[in-house]
């Protein structure tokens, strides 16, 4: 027999990613990835320091493959666009999402979008400190909403999982919220028209709203 094929940084990162692409971030050891690549948990060490470290390896190749549109030149438009592709990239890849939200490594490469939201709410006319709250604001509801949009189809896809909250309220729970219980009945009906875009637009605009651009004493 002879010896095994060595390995590097790179094969390390590719097996990472198929393994978080195929069973998501839980699924993720260092123990795990070692039986991937045929090696002692040990050896990977020699070319990542840590599961932190792997994890923002994998999550900068990942960013690399995000395409960089052409944005408007409006500042306000720029940023729904930006915020809008975000959302876009991230709903594609879930696991990309998970270990985002855990705060667990950064996409360098995907760092432009970080820059392109702050820049365009700078250019609009806010504060520093204004524009981080409105990326932050943002990006909040970006993970929120993705998070329930994954959760929901796991609910569908994995019998074990309960259904959604609506299958836990009797009716004795309803009593003291009569429009709740009145719109129940059309609860789906009314949810299919929610547009994420629509609604990205809409908190964009509120905060422009109730934000004083620097040096103006109004808006």
């Amino acid at each position: 027999m002879g010896r095994p094929a060595r390995i590097n940084r790179a094969t390390i990162v590719t097996a990472a990613r198929s393994v978080l692409e195929a069973e998501g971030l839980d699924a993720l050891t260092m123990r795990r990835l070692a039986r991937e690549v045929g090696r002692a948990p040990m050896a990977l060490y020699h070319h990542v320091s840590s599961r932190s470290e792997l994890l923002t390896a994998v999550l900068s190749v990942q960013a690399g493959e995000i395409p960089r549109p052409k944005l408007p030149a409006d500042p306000r438009d720029r940023m729904v666009a930006v915020a809008c592709h975000l959302h876009g990239a991230l709903a594609e890849v879930p696991w990309v999402m998970e270990v985002l939200s855990h705060g667990e490594g950064v996409g360098v490469p995907a760092l432009w979008i970080s820059d392109e939201f702050l820049a365009s709410a700078r250019d609009w006319g806010a504060t520093p400190e204004r524009a981080l709250h409105m990326f932050r604001s943002i990006w909040h509801y970006i993970i929120g909403e993705l998070t329930h949009r994954f959760h929901a189809r796991r609910r569908k896809t994995d019998p074990e999982l309960p259904d959604d909250w609506r299958a836990s309220v009797g009716e004795t729970d309803l009593v003291d919220v009569p429009t709740l219980r009145a719109m129940l009945p059309e609860w789906d009906r009314l949810s299919a028209s929610y547009d994420v875009p629509v609604a990205i637009t809409e908190l964009i605009d509120g905060m422009l709203a109730v934000t004083r651009p620097e040096g103006r004493t109004s808006i």
